[in-house]
């Protein structure tokens, strides 16, 4: 479970050693018990002794060769001689400079551990003999030289302390892992303090209320303390000496830097090392030190650290990454699935970061034995295999969010050891209340990663075909739920339009959880073969298994997988009991196939559900609650139909992972250090590092045919509060340039579209829509083919009657999003009309809406757009997390990750009825998108940059869409709607759904293509929509709106 870096250096421990292991530096297992299965942290006790530890790969020889000897008899009369060493171990390659002196300090340490061999160990170790001083001088050379090439080839000598030191190696020098590269290695003194932060309260969280705090300040210079330093080719890294613990990293970046220290700062032989977020301080021992540390830290910035430390394009952290490959996910079925299967395939570490994160959420949800899949249990089973997880989330204030982050670190943090979770920010500490940390990212073995708009949370499993209902297709009316006796159960099957429903209240099934093991023992129980009496244990096991939320799984059935793959059937099995289930063992199945013994055949199981507990729900009636009560219903099923959640999110693996991973070991490293010490050793929470780990076997779970080869650039929106880094806004930039430069089309999905609102109250700064309108002027006034299609939700997904008591901040964010597209002077629209010619030539907005029946009656929904995705040209697309917003692309608010992938594969299509390079990547996720709103073939939408597409299929279509909606259903929002009295006007009037509904049926069935239907741009036009004087939403800053 080890790559080939720590497979070299882990050797086995006795008990015996383990009680006396050494506290000194060189024999660290701290980063070990980082990467595998907790093993026992090293300098805890007495040196262990160096046969058992090895800090040099064994069986690897170790080559020493003194390359010259520089004399100066002016500063060093007594030892005027300072031998430059060359040594080389395996691929690893470095320098030391020592003098005769510390030759001496050697030999006197390995003469007194090969008494100590030989009195109390009986072994026989050669004696070591140093050369005499007062050899000629060309001899004295060779005669050390030949010393330690002696020494390095006795273990038990070059894995003493003594020798580590004076070869500056330590247990991290060779860790394939943390980089190819040697750097320098030594003891300093560092001064405490220097971080780029600033705290709104003292380090106790009094909150700034006692009036005699003793705690220091984040940045207050402390004391002196020593460490030992390593230059690795990406990051500094700093170790306590007494406990071998890492107490500190620096990552490398733009404004990486050292300078020496003169005489006047008042710290001899002081260097100071300079990053993004911090200034620090060390001290060596003398001026050659000094020098030396400065020219290792140059080499190894200007050499292998220069990918970090020169400026990239967006201004972004990461470089651009040419040899990646990336793969897109649309909404969360398939991406959950794939996630399920790359944390399954991890050998090393996970990271997952995230603004929400439901550890009952199911990963899977089309196969027999759901619970395997279920995330809280897939995590627990790769952490009792030695891996490593860290979660990163959003510490939400619980009277304003209902995420309740506290509940999943509870659950997580109790899971397994090898599962800490931290939550950012400390509100109070940090002076941080309305922004958060917004980003969705999971990382494998820092080699694959996932970034997009999906978190791992309840309400965002959805796949194309957007169900509005999640109901059984037969029900079984039983008696009494304790049917022992002849004629207690009755079996019932009706239609499906008549459904009744589960008769189990879910509160009743949420506190029935602790009866699962009596439920699993009745369905099993094979003590009476009767047929009547196995029918009446089925029955009694079937309404047990319903307070559950799902079935009794026996053992013999945990590892059975089955994909159920018709389209008819509303839900997929969960792990259901062996005598209850009867599960066929080919790989695609119908109805038929999964079904219990109480059902016919050729129907799906009454107890399938694919929306289980809190994730039905619908956030535009009620937000969800109660979350750590995963299987309590929150919605009605049988009254309310869900909000389907229609997403992009994508897969990166390559070079371009590691900085999705990286992003995450500095905010992770941050967040650490923000921490109350006193937690922190509660928790053992250790500093992440940079690994080149090798890559996974990806075939299984992603396919080498869907991974595109693509050149890709990590963006994101961070600041000083999020990351400890000054203000970062590449995804802002790579917007604005790629609609700078597009040339024939530009697609957006985005849930909010707020921009570009100076003169507002409160102003919006991004410019993205001012970017927008100067492209599309620009198109016009050269006369080309441009055309701009924009998706957003037609509604947000906040809770709430618009016309009701409630849907404050419903309306507050539809004044903003108006405000940007077609009201005032600043909107999209007034741009574009202040230049002569209509927008609408160019330009659409459209949303997206389907429909379903339940309980045998019409009912319609939006299509919540949750993407934040832009596609330019078929050959660029921006997928991420962040919002059009200011929120999202100020940087200093929301902390975002985004990637901006450019196709290096092309592929035939067509541009405006010409022939055109299309990028694979780009294109095909452009195709699949118009294709699921459109519901037309991959000819209809071939090319996105014609008039008779724009016009003919594209608004046609939405037109079409949004006609037969408004007259079939209530649809609200709608161009008929101007003020608020209009939407009890518009639920009077009389709709076919209700007068005729077989016509409606027929009229959504011929008329409806797709989900897209147009945005209406007159809805509540005569309303001031902006938060009411004395409303909550009022009395806090509205920029959390923007």
């Amino acid at each position: 479970m080890a790559s080939n870096g720590l497979s070299n250096q882990l050797v086995p421990v006795s008990e015996s050693t383990q009680m006396t292991r050494s506290r000194s530096m060189f024999i660290d297992d701290d980063l070990v018990d980082g990467f595998v299965d907790n093993l026992v942290d090293a300098f805890e006790a007495l040196w262990q002794e160096v046969e058992e530890v090895s800090a040099f790969k064994r069986g690897v020889p170790v080559r020493a060769q003194i390359t010259s000897a520089e004399r100066d008899p002016l500063h060093h009369p007594v030892d005027p001689v300072l031998y430059t060493i060359a040594l080389q171990h395996g691929p690893y390659q470095w320098t030391v400079r020592r003098r005769y002196k510390h030759f001496i300090t050697l030999d006197t340490e390995l003469r007194v551990l090969w008494l100590r061999t030989k009195f109390s160990r009986g072994q026989n170790v050669p004696l070591m003999h140093l050369p005499v001083r007062l050899a000629r001088r060309g001899a004295r050379k060779e005669n050390l030289e030949k010393y330690l090439r002696k020494l390095l080839e006795v273990e038990v000598f070059r894995n003493h302390k003594a020798a580590l030191k004076f070869f500056e190696v330590s247990r991290y020098s060779f860790f394939d892992d943390l980089g190819k590269v040697k750097g320098k290695e030594d003891f300093v003194r560092k001064q405490g303090g220097g971080y780029h932060i600033e705290l709104q309260v003292c380090g106790c969280n009094c909150a700034g209320f006692c009036t005699s705090c003793c705690c220091p300040c984040i940045n207050q210079a402390v004391g002196w303390t020593r460490r030992w330093m390593i230059i690795k080719d990406s990051f500094v890294m700093l170790v306590r000496q007494q406990t071998g613990r890492i107490s500190g990293v620096m990552l490398m970046d733009k404004e990486f830097t050292a300078m020496l220290l003169a005489p006047a700062a008042g710290i001899p032989h002081g260097i100071q090392i300079h990053n993004l977020s911090r200034d620090l301080l060390v001290q060596s021992w003398s001026d050659r030190q000094a020098r030396e540390w400065f020219m290792a830290i140059e080499q190894m910035r200007r050499g292998p650290g220069a990918i970090w430390t020169t400026q990239q394009r967006h201004d972004s952290f990461a470089p651009v990454r040419a040899d990646s490959k990336a793969r897109w996910f649309v909404d969360a079925e398939d991406y959950y699935s794939v996630v399920a299967d790359a944390i399954n395939s991890a050998r090393y570490e996970i990271f997952i970061a995230g603004w929400w994160l439901s550890p009952e959420l199911y990963l899977k949800r089309n196969i027999a034995n759901m619970d395997k899949w279920r995330l809280d249990n897939l995590l627990k089973k790769k952490a009792e295999s030695g891996v490593h997880i860290s979660v990163l989330i959003y510490k939400d204030i619980p009277q304003a969010l209902y995420v309740q982050s506290l509940h999943t670190y509870t659950v997580l943090m109790n899971a397994h050891r090898n599962i800490t979770v931290l939550r950012h920010p400390d509100h109070r500490r940090q002076g941080i209340y309305y922004w958060g940390h917004h980003e969705k990212v999971v990382c494998i073995d820092q080699c694959v990663s996932f970034v997009g708009g999906l978190d791992l949370c309840y309400g965002r499993w959805d796949n194309q075909r957007h169900a509005l209902t999640d109901l059984p297709r037969r029900r079984v009316v039983m008696g009494t739920d304790e049917c022992d006796g002849a004629g207690a159960s009755t079996v019932d099957h009706e239609p499906f339009d008549d459904v009744g429903g589960d008769t189990m209240s879910p509160l009743e099934k949420q506190r029935s959880d602790v009866q699962r093991p009596a439920a699993a023992e009745a369905g099993t129980d094979s003590t009476k073969t009767t047929p009547t009496s196995k029918r009446k244990r089925m029955a009694k096991a079937l309404v047990r298994a319903r307070r559950l939320g799902w079935l009794a799984r026996s053992a013999s059935s945990a590892d059975i997988e089955v994909p159920f793959t018709s389209s008819s059937a509303p839900a997929l099995a969960r792990g259901m009991s062996a005598d209850v289930l009867t599960v066929a063992t080919s790989d695609a199945l119908d109805p038929a196939a999964v079904s219990c013994d109480l059902c016919p055949p050729g129907h799906a199981c009454c107890h399938f559900y694919l929306f289980p507990g809190q994730d039905y729900s619908n956030a535009l009636i009620k937000d969800p609650e109660n979350v750590h009560l995963p299987f309590f219903d929150i919605a009605d099923r049988k009254t309310e139909p869900r909000l389907p959640w229609h997403d992009v999110h994508a897969c990166v693996v390559g070079s371009a992972a590691k900085d999705l991973a990286r992003h995450f070991i500095q905010r992770w490293n941050y967040s650490k250090y923000n921490k109350r010490q006193r937690v922190l050793d509660r928790r053992k929470v250790k500093f992440l590092l940079p690994r080149d780990l090798p890559m996974p076997n990806l075939d299984p779970w992603i396919g080498a045919e869907q991974l595109h080869e693509c050149e890709v650039q990590i963006l994101r929106s961070a600041s000083d509060w999020s990351c400890g880094v000054p203000q970062e806004t590449s995804i802002l930039h790579a917007y604005c340039a790629a609609i700078q430069n597009a040339e024939h089309f530009i697609y957006i999905e985005n849930q909010f579209f707020i921009s570009s609102q100076l003169d507002g109250s409160p102003p919006v700064y991004n410019p993205i829509v001012e970017t927008l309108a100067d492209r599309i002027i620009q198109a016009h006034e050269l006369g080309t083919t441009f055309h701009v299609y924009i998706i957003l939700p037609l509604l947000p997904g906040f809770p709430g009657e618009l016309d009701g008591g409630g849907g404050v901040a419903k309306k507050a964010i539809l004044h903003y999003i108006y405000s940007t597209v077609c009201r005032g002077e600043s909107s999209l629209f007034g741009r574009v009309r202040a230049s002569g010619f209509e927008p609408m030539h160019y330009v659409s907005f459209c949303g997206l809406r389907t429909h379903d029946k339940l309980m045998g009656k019409l009912v319609t929904e939006i299509i919540y757009i949750h993407s934040k995705l832009m596609i330019v040209d078929d050959r660029l697309a921006i997928i991420g997390s962040a919002n059009i917003n200011d929120r999202s692309m100020t940087g200093e608010r929301d902390t975002e990750l985004a990637a901006v992938v450019r196709d290096t594969q092309m592929i035939p299509a067509r541009m405006n009825g010409q022939p055109y390079e299309a990028g694979r990547f780009v294109h095909s996720l452009r195709m699949s998108l118009f294709k699921e709103h459109l519901g037309c073939c991959d000819e209809e939408c071939f090319d996105p940059n014609s008039d008779a597409f724009f016009k003919n299929v594209w608004l046609g279509h939405a037109a079409a869409n949004t006609k037969a909606y408004e007259q079939v259903f209530y649809c609200v929002p709608n161009d008929y709607c101007t003020r608020l009295v209009h939407l009890q006007q518009n639920r009077e009037r009389p709709v076919l759904k209700d007068t005729d509904p077989r016509a409606a049926e027929e009229l959504l069935r011929s008329s409806v293509r797709g989900t897209v239907v147009l945005f209406p741009h007159l809805f509540l036009a005569d309303e001031d929509l902006r938060p009411p004087l004395g409303s909550k939403e009022n009395l806090i800053s509205l920029t959390v709106f923007t």
